[in-house]
């Protein structure tokens, strides 16, 4: 959420404020922006101290989406046909698919670079350099978001996984067809009977 209202407010203060700054309310926005790039710092570090026990599945989820497989590959040439031919059959596919490795890898890769390039705005002499840099990252980033609000709230294929962002639960068979080895509470296909009927724990 908070990136998301760093991406609206900057739409605002860019194609809005940038062409005349007197207008009204940009003091507003600005601020806004900032507040929510602070909390994209302090969010993330007070979830990473408050499951510090759980380092190494972050670890080991941070290594799985940056090994990429030819399977990887194939899953994302498929995907667009896949849409709209259901004849079309994506390879099986680990914890992350590609467009999830692809997100992964962008964003640890840009987050510490938005982070830096956004305080570096704030001081003199830098701050155009740092500004360039700030917007090209959110340009980058745009397909991504739209790709990533696709998948999970239009495509019919997927948006079914949304629910587990609420509930921590998903469909049986939708788990089973998406998430192949990932059905029950221990995390193996065991056919066992998990806490809630047809239902499976989301993973993270």
């Amino acid at each position: 959420m908070p990136f998301i209202v760093c991406y609206a407010t900057a739409l605002v203060l860019d194609g809005v404020y940038n062409l005349e700054p007197t207008r009204p309310l940009r003091a507003l926005f600005s601020w806004t922006h900032r507040l929510s790039g602070a909390c994209l710092f302090l969010l993330p570090l007070w979830t990473v101290l408050r499951h510090r026990r759980d380092f190494d599945t972050h670890f080991h989820n941070i290594r799985t989406a940056w090994r990429w497989r030819l399977e990887d590959v194939k899953w994302l040439f498929l995907m667009g046909l896949s849409t709209i031919d259901k004849r079309v059959v994506l390879p099986d596919q680990g914890k992350f698919n590609a467009g999830e490795k692809l997100n992964f890898m962008f964003l640890t890769a840009s987050y510490p670079l938005f982070l830096a390039t956004g305080l570096l705005i704030w001081l003199p002499g830098v701050a155009f350099g740092s500004w360039i840099l700030h917007l090209a990252l959110a340009a980058i980033a745009t397909p991504l978001i739209f790709g990533h609000i696709f998948m999970a709230a239009v495509n019919p294929e997927t948006r079914v996984g949304l629910q587990g962002m609420i509930t921590g639960h998903v469909n049986r068979h939708w788990a089973q067809h998406h998430y192949r080895g990932t059905t029950s509470t221990s995390g193996t296909c065991t056919g066992r009977r998990p806490r809630s009927p047809g239902r499976f724990p989301h993973r993270r």
